[in-house]
């Protein structure tokens, strides 16, 4: 009985060196571990190592000309890449803006024989986005059927208007209805935190 109490003191010492062996290598860095695959891209601090990419499609109608299609859409952009500059933002997300206006047509002519591909572009990119922004004041024809794809489709759709009575439908597909451009892109800031860590 001795012996045997002997032999379990005997192996719980060895089996203490060595965890104290390994518990120093750890902390001299002479074995290589790695918080991110143990806690899932989570680095020591809570945060995580690698920024989640929110794909952001923005909707609108582009039939009345570059300035009317570009301006908003580029003071989305900004507004967006802005906040994720901010310590304590671009560690956790970044944006990828998904802009139908790069693959802009002058030719009309060129637009029409080209309408089936430009528009299959478009519906790819809603489908590859996580948030759509919806331009839904003065939406013409593409703009609501993107919206109700987005929507349909399980996107976050956010839209915004300055009309003083925007359209029910408009309403209805969105998650959030904004009154400007600038207030649709601040309240995306506000939550994207909330949207990385759902996607």
């Amino acid at each position: 009985m001795r012996l045997h109490s002997a032999t379990i003191i005997e192996s719980t010492l060895q089996f203490s060196q060595i965890l104290m062996e390994v518990l120093k290598a750890l902390k001299e860095s002479t074995i290589r571990f790695s918080t991110k695959k143990l806690l899932g891209g989570i680095n020591s601090s809570g945060e995580n190592s690698m920024p989640k990419i929110i794909n952001v499609y923005l909707s609108g109608p582009m039939y009345l000309g570059k300035e009317q299609a570009f301006e908003w859409r580029q003071e989305v952009s900004a507004t967006l890449h802005h906040w994720a500059q901010k310590p304590g933002n671009g560690h956790v997300v970044q944006f990828d803006i998904l802009d139908p206006c790069l693959r802009w047509y002058d030719n009309k002519r060129e637009l029409q024989l080209k309408a089936k591909y430009i528009v299959q572009n478009d519906k790819m990119e809603i489908a590859k986005s996580h948030v759509v922004i919806v331009n839904a004041s003065d939406p013409g024809w593409g703009t609501p059927m993107e919206q109700y794809i987005a929507f349909s489709s399980g996107k976050m759709v956010i839209a915004f208007s300055d009309c003083d009575y925007p359209s029910i439908w408009a309403i209805v597909h969105s998650h959030h209805m904004a009154r400007t451009h600038q207030e649709a892109a601040i309240f995306l800031c506000d939550v994207a935190k909330n949207i990385a860590r759902a996607i």
